[in-house]
């Protein structure tokens, strides 16, 4: 534990300097590796070291791919430790971060994974090779997260016929970052970018950007929206406890920081209420299956995981 909290102040430290040097319109590619090449465009592939791992599959082929068809999102919260999802093997579902290990408890393989943190990537190294080692799913990572993935043993992604690129809060790899009045000017020409602040928001196109909402289930639920699902189930969609645990898969002082209190009131919340304005105007449906979830039925409508899974 105390070297890789000793890594993760090294990192840290190299990041800042990078940071400063980059610059403000640059600074999201200062957790990215020099090492690291990845080309969007023409033949969208991932580079380490000039070697060629893996190709990209871009938006352009997967977009409504899915038109109609309904998601389950499975995050992390603790109350999925209660949560029988044996019934999902041959549902889309999503998984995101460690959640992967509610999959390997009922012999499931997921059919798409999130990861935006390239901490996540570092202090759960295990649970990525549990991830990757999987080539039937289909992986969305940030160019953050691809680094760090390179970074701890590159051979993970070669050949990997499934990993599509997304970016966090249209910082675009290799470009200057959107300020926020910029990501507005943008959503004043185009419907499928909603927001108000260039903060808080929702894509329907998720080619065109992500808002992030400081939660990696949100990324999921845009990402799953731009696939073509239209009914999305949440579950494990916590975001607090009664004994203050954040995952169901860890606790105590092995348990990576939470930063779910501080974003909450902020970002998360009035995140979702743009999805709940959404579903009003029954553009998608969302459905929160988390028994003890902050999110407000008002804004998140929610159904009983047992009952919502018992036909399937």
């Amino acid at each position: 534990m105390t070297k890789l909290f000793d890594q993760s102040i090294l990192r840290k430290s190299k990041t800042r300097i990078k940071r400063w040097f980059l610059g403000h319109q640059y600074r999201h590619m200062s957790k990215i590796s020099r090492h690291l090449d990845i080309n969007l465009y023409y033949e969208p592939a991932i580079l380490w070291k000039k070697q060629r791992l893996c190709s990209l599959i871009p938006y352009s082929k997967i977009h409504n791919s899915q038109l109609g068809d309904k998601a389950y999102i499975i995050a992390s919260g603790p109350s999925l430790k209660g949560q029988d999802i044996a019934k999902l093997g041959e549902k889309n579902t999503f998984g995101v971060n460690g959640s992967i290990l509610k999959f390997v408890e009922h012999d499931l393989s997921p059919k798409f994974y999130v990861i935006s943190d390239e901490d996540f990537v570092y202090t759960r190294p295990h649970l990525l090779k549990i991830i990757l080692k999987d080539r039937t799913c289909h992986c969305f990572f940030t160019p953050q997260a691809i680094s760090a993935i390179c970074d701890i043993n590159p051979q993970l992604l070669v050949d990997h016929p499934k990993i599509t690129l997304f970016h966090n809060h249209f910082k675009v790899y290799g470009e200057a970052a959107l300020e926020f009045a910029d990501i507005v000017k943008m959503a004043h020409n185009d419907p499928e970018i909603i927001t108000e602040d260039g903060r808080i928001g929702f894509s329907l196109n998720p080619k065109k950007g992500l808002f992030t909402a400081h939660t990696v289930p949100y990324f999921a639920l845009q990402i799953a929206y731009g696939l073509g699902f239209r009914e999305i189930n949440l579950i494990g969609m916590d975001l607090s406890s009664p004994n203050g645990e954040t995952r169901f898969y860890e606790r105590g002082e092995k348990a990576m920081p939470s930063h779910l209190d501080r974003d909450y009131v902020n970002t998360i919340l009035p995140s979702f209420k743009i999805v709940g304005k959404l579903c009003k105007q029954n553009k998608l449906h969302v459905f929160n299956l988390s028994p003890i979830s902050r999110l407000p039925d008002s804004v998140i409508p929610k159904k009983d995981f047992s009952d919502t899974i018992k036909d399937l």
